[in-house]
């Protein structure tokens, strides 16, 4: 199911910036005060009808700082979301929509303007739409705990990206992608950030009162070796029985023999 379009501009701006809105409602208040009176003062009727609406400039000044409000509320929200994310257990147990707000936020924190395109359902073209100095980058947040993200769907987003007038575009998932994924990705401008790349970011924009300590790890084995590589399975220690690495534990993929993916420890 598509995306549900915003129907006005109080509902746009509710997906900008908090401070988008207030100086919206400056700009509102001026007009309504000062700028409509003087514009239309030799029209009898709506010099008479500005003169009113100028009494009143500030109730539909403060109509627009609404949006603010919402919007700072939920900034506060994700800001507290992103600085509770420890591993990627945590990443993982996130709902959809508390997923795309935790990747917008860090994006956020490093530099880029935010625009969300919002909607009610989990999925959609495009996500989060980011700028930097004078570049526009697409996002597209995909939040499989145990799933690859296809081929498919990075064909589709390269589809977007050259349609559009964006720069590149970032397809984020809190699991991995498939090697037909990244092979197709590589030498075109996207990027695909999986788990331990987005918890890395995340790490990377924490408060430095809520970071772990630098020397302690990522996430636990178990955390680390959740996602197997080729089918996005769970995985689990297993020892090698022959070839040159017999007696050495690794992690193996719970599917096998269907799924012969493996990883280090």
């Amino acid at each position: 199911m598509g995306r549900r379009r915003k129907e006005g501009l109080l509902e746009v701006l509710v997906d900008f910036p908090w401070w988008v809105s207030v100086v919206v409602a400056g700009v509102v208040y001026v007009l309504v005060k000062w700028v409509a009176p003087a514009a239309f003062a030799s029209n009898l009727i709506l010099g008479g009808m500005a003169k009113g609406l100028s009494g009143i400039a500030g109730y539909f000044a403060a109509l627009f700082l609404l949006p603010a409000l919402f919007s700072f509320v939920r900034q506060v929200i994700r800001g507290k979301t992103l600085e509770s994310q420890r591993d990627l257990d945590t990443l993982r147990k996130l709902s959809w929509r508390e997923f795309e707000g935790l990747v917008g936020e860090a994006f956020r924190r490093r530099g880029y303007f935010l625009i969300e395109q919002g909607g009610n359902q989990p999925d959609g073209g495009i996500d989060l739409i980011l700028r930097k100095d004078g570049q526009v980058v697409l996002v597209q947040c995909k939040h499989w705990q145990t799933r690859q993200v296809g081929v498919a769907i990075i064909r589709e987003q390269f589809g977007i990206l050259s349609a559009s007038k964006a720069s590149q575009v970032f397809v984020v998932t809190s699991g991995s992608f498939t090697d037909d994924s990244i092979a197709f990705a590589a030498g075109k401008p996207m990027q695909l950030i999986d788990g331990p790349k987005l918890l890395e970011l995340v790490r990377d924009v924490q408060q430095p009162g809520q970071q772990l300590p630098t020397n302690a790890p990522v996430a636990s084995p178990a955390s680390q070796a959740a996602v197997c590589p080729k089918c996005g399975s769970e995985m689990k220690q297993r020892t090698a029985k022959q070839g040159a690495n017999v007696g050495q534990a690794f992690w193996g993929c719970v599917r096998y023999p269907a799924c012969r993916g493996t990883r280090p420890i």
